[in-house]
């Protein structure tokens, strides 16, 4: 007698603890999903007694789906933190955030199921969503206007210059359509920005972007050895092709004349995957190197490499620049363990 009592006393005292907890927690019977229990937070977000819950199918109220497609018993799905939807007795949906444990009550298989509420949040993040679409609409037309104001400006510059036959005053209207072009690229650049971090990274080869990067630039006489494994794929941000743009740019742009190949490769360690990037151009003074990803940088927009920079450490990968000045530069691309991955095997492996 004295244990069932002990045994009781324990009992009311766990039942106490689970019916204090904020979120809601529902056991399930794993065989014929039906609910066995629910504390007070489940059936306060359900609007219902326990009495009119326990038995009913678990389908009717969490995770709506048809018989015999439970994503945990029939699906095998692992529901951990997985947003969902609860439907109360008044047949309204309510965003959870719900995870599930399979195990054994007393000789039963049952499911653990425990939920929160995430109306708030959901209504934030609708919220945000729709405010940002308004920015970008802002935004957007703002640029369009803005290009359109300045390619005005410049058509001006132009018609001034033809008009005047002063040698000085020429060369302010050169001056001044310089600057102009500077702040188009620089609005320009607002663009590419605010499309980086908005989609979800996705696996990137990246022997297939740089062929078509290096079939889309501007490459005069300059040879592009592309020695990277075939299937070598990154994870990164769906910008990740502007990087190998901007570099083959960087090459066009500063390397001078003497450039006549550019070589990407790759290097496999214990620790990365590393892509290199070199060209036998001017390469980068010891003075720039620490300066060549700042923003504003450089004798163009200065904006390429920064750029690059933001694409790159999305997805916790690093670049750096270690050649030789004189001799050309040599950028590094550091991909981390669980970034990289070989989709196909090649007599181009890359080297450890």
């Amino acid at each position: 007698m004295a244990q069932d009592k002990e045994l009781q006393k324990k009992e009311d005292r766990f039942r106490t603890i689970i019916d204090s907890l904020q979120f809601g927690i529902v056991i399930i019977d794993a065989q014929t999903h039906s609910i066995l229990e629910a504390n007070h937070k489940a059936l306060e977000m359900i609007g219902a007694i326990n009495e009119s819950v326990s038995g009913s199918v678990c389908h009717r109220f969490i995770c709506p789906a048809e018989l015999g497609k439970c994503p945990v018993t029939d699906l095998g799905q692992i529901v951990d933190s997985s947003e969902r939807v609860l439907l109360n007795l008044q047949g309204e949906q309510i965003p959870i955030l719900k995870s599930v444990i399979r195990t054994n009550l007393d000789g039963k298989d049952v499911l653990i199921e425990s939920f929160i509420d995430i109306t708030d949040r959901k209504r934030m993040e609708d919220s945000l969503q729709q405010a940002n679409k308004k920015l970008n609409l802002l935004f957007s037309i703002t640029r369009h206007d803005i290009l359109n104001q300045l390619m005005g400006l410049d058509g001006y510059f132009t018609i001034l210059k033809k008009k005047q036959h002063d040698p000085m005053l020429d060369k302010y209207i050169e001056m001044a359509k310089t600057v102009a072009k500077r702040i188009s690229s620089l609005i320009r650049f607002t663009k590419e920005y605010e499309r980086l971090g908005i989609n979800t990274p996705v696996w990137q080869d990246c022997r297939v972007l740089v062929d078509t990067v290096a079939k889309q630039s501007l490459l005069r006489q300059v040879t592009v050895k592309n020695d990277l494994s075939t299937g070598t794929e990154v994870f990164a941000d769906q910008l990740f092709d502007r990087v190998f743009y901007n570099l083959i740019d960087n090459t066009f742009r500063h390397g001078g004349d003497k450039v006549k190949t550019i070589r990407i490769s790759s290097q496999e360690s214990d620790a990365n995957l590393t892509i290199l990037y070199e060209d036998d151009g001017v390469g980068i003074s010891a003075n720039d190197k620490k300066r060549v990803f700042t923003h504003g940088f450089g004798r163009n927009t200065g904006l390429g490499l920064f750029l690059s920079l933001e694409i790159l450490s999305i997805t916790g990968i690093t670049i750096t620049e270690n050649g030789t000045p004189g001799k050309g530069v040599r950028f590094k691309i550091s991909v981390p363990k669980g970034a990289y991955r070989f989709t196909s095997t090649g007599e181009n492996k890359p080297e450890k």
